[in-house]
């Protein structure tokens, strides 16, 4: 019971300790001013994003200092005097702010926005529903992030493969935290969490429309962004990339922030932000470039100064900006180059990219991974570009900031990574927010007699796209439909993989001090959850060089391993699911094996 307790405080740590500092942040830049905007979105996903992110730079920063296992209370005892802080230092600023603008509060009230965030909140609420109902499922979830989280828990260090234990730990540093919580490994909180982290993007698709166009951009954006099947299927997969999209698109909001309205708290927040991302995911270190490009281009837009321009980033914003980004950074990728010898490590299977001009074009062409929004965002950037031309004496600087952060990203991706698609869920944000931009532009141009007409077709155009992305936001809905308490192991078995009763049986029949070697991606998990020593091994052929090690050999049953079964060097103990546990008899006896 006292783990139940301990693992949902955990979870609402992670959402709201950086609450107060959130509120601190979003109004000190209005302490001159006789009002100041009511933003509840903008709160909301800041505290999200920083309270996952504070806790978890506690954690690596206690994994530099003791290198030793760390405990529950030691990550949640400094969180929670910095969260007492953050609240004496936001009631004091407080009492001194200028009262709330409720002018706007009232748009939401309007038919079809109602219905759009209606829709969307449904589709949320069914991902942060699968997250937490399902267990892990993904191949890198459960060969790389999950047993590093379980590793650092069992030895405070991040333990892995030398290629892997290089790769930014926010993602596995919150799975491990949510394991101190329960006192045992938990996936169903590690997803949930993971996955509302995922859903910042959302929310940050609105708010960067709202402030670059108009709130109806925004909503646009947000309902393009969340009924797009890859966000779907990622959003509960645990993987790094959509927490970092989160933190993408949060920078590049703070970045606009920070040029129409420059104040040294925006640029901390952009910079820390783009921080953040990098902590969560090796591809978001090209945010670095688009910010310096996005400075270049602050000072050029001063030197012309056109009316419409902002000021200038000062060398003060600079300066702050490189405080919020600079440490947390250099702590990690100087670790990994220390450690490695590399910054990002060489796992991108660069050699497969396919450098087409239609490849280019995947959003659009891959409409069952991105719906209409690819079609949509992929048409609007000739349209952008051509907006850049007609105020090429100034450039307009919400195409400039569009462009900045996604065209590069795309750009790299296509020509490195262009294997698979998943990888432009970190700029889809973005995408989404010129998908949201031409959608309103379009609907703007139309004649005043249609629009009568369009207002009857539009909310069932909403209804009819969202529909689909209700229908996959839950999985295995049928089995839900049969059976809504399914049990733990029904769950694994039909969630995971079939041969997950060899997981079972050495929980029961083994010591947790026996070595276990496993042969499959989803199996190192589910095995170090009860044996710490386990070694996840590719081919039985390698890993017969290390079987003297270990009591237990978990291999597929269609494997010819008669060399070790004829010396007598192994014995079958138990076989399910096409898969045969073996039991290390005599070392002496183990066979030298080619190959």
């Amino acid at each position: 019971m006292i783990n139940t307790v301990l693992l949902v405080f955990a979870v609402l740590l992670c959402f709201s300790v950086a609450y107060p500092w959130a509120r601190w942040l979003l109004t000190t830049p209005y302490r001159q001013q006789t009002q100041r905007p009511d933003d509840p979105m903008l709160t909301v996903c800041l505290t999200i994003a920083l309270s996952v992110g504070l806790v978890t730079v506690i954690m690596l920063v206690w994994a530099a200092v003791l290198q030793s296992p760390l405990s529950f209370w030691l990550v949640t005892i400094p969180a929670l005097l910095l969260h007492a802080l953050g609240w004496w230092v936001w009631l004091r600023v407080a009492r001194r702010l200028p009262p709330v603008d409720t002018a706007g509060r009232t748009w939401w009230r309007r038919p079809l926005p109602l219905l759009a965030m209606g829709l969307i909140a449904l589709i949320i609420l069914g991902v942060l529903f699968d997250a937490a109902y399902w267990p892990f499922r993904d191949v890198d979830t459960l060969s790389i992030y999950a047993p590093i989280a379980l590793r650092f828990v069992y030895s405070g260090q991040f333990i892995a493969a030398p290629t892997y234990g290089s790769y930014p730990v926010l993602v596995p540093l919150t799975f491990s935290y949510l394991h101190l919580a329960n006192g045992a490994a938990n996936e169903y909180m590690s997803r949930f969490v993971i996955a509302a982290l995922s859903l910042v993007s959302v929310g940050g698709a609105y708010l960067l429309g709202r402030d670059l166009f108009n709130r109806r951009v925004g909503i646009t954006a947000a309902f393009l962004f969340i009924t797009s099947p890859i966000i779907l299927r990622w959003s509960t997969a645990a993987y790094t990339d959509l927490p970092a999209a989160a933190y993408y698109v949060l920078a590049a909001f703070f970045a606009w922030r920070l040029y129409t309205s420059p104040h040294p708290i925006y640029a901390l927040l952009t910079g820390l932000l783009a921080s953040l991302a990098a902590f969560s995911k090796n591809g978001a270190l090209l945010l670095a470039g688009s910010l310096v490009g996005w400075v270049i281009y602050s000072y050029w837009a001063r030197w012309r100064n056109p009316p419409s321009s902002g000021e200038a980033i000062s060398k003060q914003h600079i300066l702050l900006m490189l405080i919020g980004y600079l440490p947390l950074v250099a702590l990690w990728y100087g670790h990994a180059w220390l450690a490695y010898g590399w910054v990002i490590p060489p796992t991108g299977w660069t050699d497969k990219a396919i450098r087409t001009l239609p490849n280019l074009l995947t959003p659009m062409r891959q409409v069952g991974n991105f719906s209409i929004a690819g079609v949509l965002s992929v048409i609007a950037w000739p349209l952008l570009l051509a907006q850049l031309w007609r105020t090429r004496w100034h450039f307009d600087a919400r195409v400039v900031l569009l462009f900045g952060f996604t065209i590069p990203f795309w750009l790299v991706w296509w020509w490195l990574f262009s294997y698979d698609p998943r990888f432009l869920v970190m700029i889809w944000a973005l995408m989404s927010v010129a998908a949201g931009w031409l959608a309103v532009s379009a609907h703007d141009l139309l004649p005043a007699r249609a629009k009568p007409a369009l207002n009857f077709v539009l909310p069932l155009l909403l209804v009819a796209i969202a529909a689909p992305a209700l229908f996959q936001a839950v999985e295995h809905k049928n089995e839900l439909l049969k059976t809504p308490l399914i049990s733990e192991e029904d769950r694994l078995r039909l969630y995971v993989h079939e041969g997950f009763d060899v997981v079972f049986w050495l929980e029961e029949n083994t010591s947790p001090d026996d070595g276990v070697l496993v042969t499959e991606y989803w199996q190192p998990y589910y095995v170090a959850k009860t044996h710490p020593n386990t070694l996840f091994c590719y081919s039985p052929r390698v890993c017969a060089d290390m079987l003297s090690d270990y009591a237990y050999w978990v291999v597929r049953s269609n494997v010819d391993v008669s060399p070790w079964l004829e010396s007598g060097a192994i014995e079958p103990v138990f076989s399910a699911g096409g898969r045969t546990i073996y039991r290390l008899v005599d070392v002496s006896a183990l066979p030298e094996v080619d190959g």
